[in-house]
């Protein structure tokens, strides 16, 4: 008996390590298929760096979003009540007509009221929202998905955005996305952001990322100087999409809360979204929906291809800086120079 509980311990170690190669090999077959069709990925845009070296407000205000609907979830605590001020700060500067919803657990109205109050010395179009009766505190992420069926009944909303409780998101960002969003559709790509910290000496950690090769990425080549590439992890913490994704997003199995597992839809089987958690996979929208032959997913980033340095407008802060100073986790690990300098 002790000889068959040995042998069958071995045979696990031995499925494992084969899993693990199979996943390299899933990997390199679909960078292999990128490969091969390679000319059907370049793009030759002369002055593409021009138009995306200046994001000025004053040379880029078609770019700005005509109407948008934010949603913020914001798991309740004291000191993460200057995060949400500075958050709603910043996304004034997206656009003339903004409509933000704070979804929040707190339900004590003396704190609802100390809400407010911080929040309408910034915004005037504003709503905090507690939900009733959630089963269970990590569901309060997917309370967005109604309010934004709701929002998006109205057709003067051109775009639409997600935020967890802690991310600034810049102008910058924003007339990116947009201007790349137009470059990209032809191609099912979804124009993307990396989550980054900052240490005390001003070094930009992206916050997700692991080392890799930028010549082993799938990616759109623009010119000789810059591509748009897979990331190693697409997750972002947030989303932003115009009507047409937005609608994919809400009527499409991605936004079930099961996506990406084989019980709800063999169809839909990602091992990458089975590790998300229930909390992260509502940020993670159509990262994994349809993605295009020879991607690892539609999220695709801006990036110098001869020095190899993500460009810095899809760049969003993640405000607690908490994970580049926290030993006990790989989050935050990597400065922004080194993600493809493998």
């Amino acid at each position: 008996m002790h000889f068959y509980i040995y042998l069958i311990n071995r045979i696990r170690v031995i499925f494992r390590s084969f899993y693990k190669r199979e996943k390299k090999i899933s990997n390199l077959i679909t960078y292999l298929v990128w490969k091969k069709k390679i000319n059907k990925y370049k793009i030759e845009i002369p002055d593409f760096n021009k138009k995306f070296e200046n994001l000025e407000y004053k040379n880029n205000i078609d770019f700005l979003p005509k109407k948008i609907a934010v949603c913020i979830c914001f798991h309740f605590k004291k000191e993460k009540i200057s995060f949400l001020n500075n958050i709603c700060e910043s996304l004034t500067s997206l656009s003339q007509n903004i409509d933000i919803t704070i979804i929040t657990n707190e339900k004590k109205p003396e704190i609802i009221k100390l809400l407010e109050e911080n929040i309408a010395q910034r915004l005037t179009n504003f709503k905090i929202i507690v939900p009733q009766n959630i089963p269970n505190i990590r569901l309060l992420p997917w309370y967005h998905l109604p309010i934004i069926k709701e929002k998006i009944k109205d057709k003067n909303f051109t775009h639409f955005m997600y935020l967890e409780d802690d991310i600034s998101i810049s102008r910058e960002n924003i007339i990116y996305w947009t201007k790349a969003r137009i470059l990209l559709k032809e191609f099912n790509l979804i124009p993307s952001f990396i989550l980054t910290e900052k240490n005390i000496n001003k070094e930009v950690f992206v916050v997700n990322q692991k080392k890799s090769k930028l010549n082993k990425r799938p990616r759109i080549i623009i010119n000789n100087d810059i591509c748009f590439a897979n990331p190693e992890n697409p997750y972002q913490a947030m989303y932003f999409y115009d009507r047409e994704l937005m609608e994919e997003h809400l009527y499409s199995s991605s936004s079930n809360p099961d996506y990406g597992h084989g019980a709800y839809n063999i169809s839909t089987l990602n091992q990458t979204m089975i590790n998300f958690d229930l909390v992260a996979k509502a940020n993670v929208g159509l990262a994994y929906k349809s993605i295009p032959e020879g991607f690892f997913s539609r999220y695709v980033i801006p990036v110098n291809s001869k020095k190899k340095l993500i460009q810095d407008y899809c760049l969003i802060k993640h405000l607690p800086n908490k994970y580049i100073s926290d030993k006990n986790t790989y989050f935050g690990k990597v400065k922004i120079e080194d993600v493809f300098n493998k």
